[in-house]
């Protein structure tokens, strides 16, 4: 038998505790008895591996033999300074030490174990409160509502079994002492508590926030003050790592009980009972296994332990909870406005029972409980954080969300109401709500509805249409407000592209499940150019044959037109919330709203449905004349969402149309004279290119592209595959305003000397710029009329509206020597009212006549014919008209 003796340990055991210090050996069996051994007793102790035997060697030559598998561990300590005897010594722990006495009365072979434990039997670090403190949690107790478990233990002999038990196991830990602790570790003391993970505290020191960076602020934020000594949740420490034979005293303000959860402080505190119904709702029914299939939450808010896989048990976790005002205004006015009305059930046999907002937090959570969890789970995923420690709030704004999209911004700091500790993470209470940006910004409604999809298709998609809108109408910091055609609504598209065709059609749009889900057929539209068949502004018969659908092109051209023109920029040029009724939309063109008494927007017209009201259209069909709000979502995260139910649609006139009553056509209706003759009649320079030419403005020698090219800078008016004739004097998308005089402020104009075309021309015709002198003559005629035109346009769209403003415009003009463009001051005085002041000084009058909406098309080919098939917009310019009474820059 081969025995090891450990002589070192004895002689050590020896030296050391010899004289008064009474030095103990105790053995803990399993069987929970236990042998006691004086140290001056102890010879040796020896252990036999083979046996599985371990011996104590006493100096009377006696020994005591134990099987190693009967026995937990031997261990010494020093009674005097144990512990408990230190805490006997100081004299006002009375309730702690009755307490170690009480409980260890469940262990009925051996009644003074826990005594033991803290005599020395292990290595322990308690945290104790003095006879004042529990004293003081005595009186806190009896302050609590009923419904608090602790609010009976209003004094120790009020104390049950159980909640003594509670109360030791949090008090007796297996953690070193706090000034040990490893500076990259977050601080968690493991209890015995009663649970069967244990009972979890987080603990922070100064040394631990600044090797993490956590901030004062983010201290003043989260424990209510900075602070330069040890940090405990639920507790203050007021004595650190007091050292004992046996392990470390730290005497804390309060007896401490066990933490609640992340889940239950959610649940308790008051202020996040909607919160809370939906983190419990999705809990129940997806469940929070994070290797399972399907949707799940990022952790387990309840679970006490928590700790990343990654690096487990160095940190806790943090949720930025939405108060319960935040939610009810998500849910009653924003985007949440969106689940619970595409979700609603209805009932009856084919009963169809409207929508109605919920006046209470249990009808909203009623209401809610209809929405699958798996669309709920990202709301409560974008603000479940994994680490405490990486999103503190001085590190929030590097927090990302779903779709690694900046989450919170420096104002959003402001908005932490107060920051709750749990045992496994820090629930800051916010007012505001944080989501998925897909399901709290403008796209919500598209994103979660069943009645959008051609919209959310056109919106996400980014194969076909070539967009990806998404991060547009998603960007956050943003106030824009999106317009949405439902899916129904997109059965009304009346095509302007077409409208001055030998076919105007209206496109109706259905979504089909499909690589290429959108199909579109179109019926003919009974316009204000072909309305034979029926009364204008209706929906014929669909075209037959080959014209009854459109191909993919045409209709995602269409659908890209629809997109940009259906959203608005607020971005200080304009809001949304003033009282004005003209707005600009991300693509160029003009969308009026129309309020009701209290100044909700109850409806739209875009610039189709502004000129047929101008023409007296009465039509029933929905979208001739303008456009329903059918639902709004206000209080969206960047802006504003209104359901239509038809899309707003670009007009088909352009400035020609206007000014000439579509004279190209020359029918019945149309043509003739109208309040902007006799300014046309000053635009007519394409009838005399041959003067232009023939007094050496254009050299008659250049190719014919470069002669074209150089001819436009006198032309008003010209073709480029347009539904008539375009606005020659601007390219691409610029928006622009003309101000056109009244027919007799251009003969007055002309009296007063004005050049015309009439004049030019037989001037040109008599002399035929024989001499140096003809030409020079003649030239300064033609731009002296050119210029006068263009002083009559500026850069931008200026709109009579409801609000005053005052701004000056870049007018076409350039001055030849100068070479910049004179202003145009354009001042608007509220309710309608306008003038326009050239550089000169002459201030005009906007007549009656204003506020005339204009686009240019350039199409890929002629959109004059029947088929109309593969024609797509491949540029247009929105313009303005307004009438004035005087000639600007003469």
């Amino acid at each position: 038998m081969k025995y090891t003796k450990i002589i070192a340990l004895c002689t050590l055991l020896v030296g050391m505790h010899t004289g008064s210090r009474a030095q103990v050996f105790q053995v803990f069996k399993k069987d929970l008895n236990t042998a006691k051994f004086q140290a001056v007793e102890v010879d040796s102790i020896s252990h036999s591996d083979a046996e599985g035997l371990t011996t104590i060697h006493l100096r009377n030559g006696n020994k005591q033999t134990f099987q190693k598998a009967e026995t937990d561990s031997i261990v010494w300590y020093d009674p005097a300074n144990s512990i408990l005897s230190t805490l006997q010594k100081k004299g006002n722990f009375t309730n702690f030490i009755q307490l170690v006495s009480d409980c260890g009365n469940e262990y009925p072979n051996w009644p003074d174990r826990w005594a033991d434990f803290l005599s020395g039997a292990t290595d322990q670090t308690v945290f104790v409160a003095n006879d004042a403190a529990w004293q003081r949690f005595f009186e806190q107790n009896a302050k609590l509502p009923t419904t608090n478990p602790w609010h009976t233990a209003i004094s120790y002999g009020a104390l049950t079994a159980d909640q003594k038990r509670t109360l030791l196991g949090s008090a007796i830990t297996s953690v070193r002492k706090i000034g040990e602790m490893d500076k990259l570790d977050f601080m968690r003391i493991w209890s015995a508590g009663s649970t069967p993970d244990g009972e979890w505290r987080p603990i922070l020191t100064p040394d631990f926030c600044a090797q993490h960076d956590i901030t004062e602020m983010d201290q003043r934020i989260i424990f209510g003050a900075p602070f330069t000594t040890p940090w405990m949740a639920g507790a203050e420490i007021t004595d650190v790592d007091v050292a004992c034979t046996n392990g470390y005293i730290e005497e804390v303000s309060t007896p401490l009980t066990p933490l609640a959860t992340m889940a239950d402080i959610i649940r308790n505190n008051g202020q996040t009972n909607i919160f809370a119904h939906i983190m419990d709702y999705v809990q129940q029914n997806l469940g929070n296994d994070p290797y399972g299939y399907g949707p799940q939450l990022k952790f387990d808010p309840s679970w006490a332990g928590y700790h990343d896989d990654y690096l487990p048990e160095r940190d806790i976790a943090a949720m930025f909870v939405p108060n319960d005002e935040a939610m009810w205004r998500f849910f009653t006015e924003g985007a949440g406005q969106v689940y619970l009305q595409t979700y609603f059930n209805q009932a009856g046999a084919g009963e169809v029972i409207p929508y109605v907002k919920p006046t209470t937090q249990e009808e909203l959570m009623q209401q809610i409980d209809k929405v699958p969890a798996g669309v709920l789970v990202s709301f409560v995923n974008t603000i479940m954080m994994r680490s405490f420690v990486s999103s503190v709030p001085s590190k929030m704004l590097k927090l990302r969300d779903d779709a690694m999209k900046q989450l919170f911004y420096k104002e959003d700091v402001d908005k932490i109401k107060t920051c709750l500790m749990a045992c496994n993470g820090a629930v800051y209470l916010m007012d505001k709500v944080y989501g998925p940006a897909d399901y709290v910004s403008i796209t919500a409604p598209a994103y979660v509805s069943t009645e959008s999809k051609i919209m959310k298709w056109a919106i996400y998609d980014g194969q076909y249409m070539g967009l990806n809108y998404y991060v547009y109408l998603k960007a956050p910091r943003q106030d824009i407000t999106l317009f949405l055609p439902t899916d129904a609504a997109l059965a009304y598209y009346y095509d302007p592209v077409s409208m001055k065709s030998r076919t105007p059609r209206a496109i109706v749009m259905t979504y089909n499940a499909g690589y290429f889900p959108v199909g579109a057929k179109v019926y003919n539209y009974y316009s204000l150019y072909n309305s034979s068949g029926g009364p204008v502004g209706t929906i014929g018969k669909p075209f037959p044959g080959y014209s009854t659908s459109l191909n993919q092109g045409d209709i995602t051209n269409r659908l890209k037109d629809i997109l940009l023109n259906h959203t608005i920029l607020n971005d200080g040029t304009q809001d949304i919330n003033s009282r004005n009724e003209y707005y600009r939309t991300y693509g160029g063109d003009v969308v009026k709203v129309v309020r009701d008494e209290s100044g909700k927007i109850v409806g739209a017209k875009g610039t189709f449905q502004l000129e047929n009201e101008r023409n007296g259209i009465a039509s029933g069909t929905p979208g001739v004349t303008g456009c329903n709000v059918t639902a709004s979502f206000e209080s969206l995260t960047n802006g504003q969402t209104y359901t239509l139910d038809a899309p707003l649609v670009p007009t088909c006139r352009s400035l020609y149309s206007i000014m000439t009553n579509d004279a190209y056509w020359s029918g019945e209706g149309f043509g003739g004279e109208t309040p902007y003759s006799e300014f046309y009649k000053l635009c007519e320079a394409d009838a005399y290119q041959d003067v232009i030419m023939g007094c050496g403005l254009v050299d008659v020698s250049l190719p014919t592209s470069a002669k074209n090219t150089a001819m436009k800078k006198y032309l008003v008016f010209t073709s480029d595959n347009g539904l008539d004739y375009n606005f020659a004097q601007l390219r691409g998308n610029t928006s622009y305003t003309a101000y056109i005089p009244t027919n007799e402020a251009v003969q007055q104009a002309i009296a007063q000397g004005l050049p015309t075309w009439e004049d030019i021309s037989n001037d040109y015709n008599s002399c035929q710029c024989q001499t140096y002198e003809d030409s020079i003559r003649i030239q300064k005629k033609i731009l002296t009329l050119t210029n006068v035109i263009k002083a009559h346009f500026h850069f931008g769209m200026a709109i009579a509206d409801k609000e005053p403003f005052n701004a000056a415009y870049k007018s076409l003009l350039i001055d030849p020597e100068k070479m910049t463009s004179p202003h145009l001051t354009v001042k608007g005085q509220g309710e309608g009212v306008m003038t326009v002041t050239d550089w000169k000084g002459h201030t005009f009058n906007v007549l009656d006549n204003k506020n005339v909406f204009v686009r240019d098309y350039t199409c890929n080919k002629s959109p004059r014919g029947v088929t109309m098939t593969g024609i797509t917009i491949d540029s247009y310019r929105s313009g303005v008209v307004h009438q004035i009474d005087g000639v600007l820059g003469f």
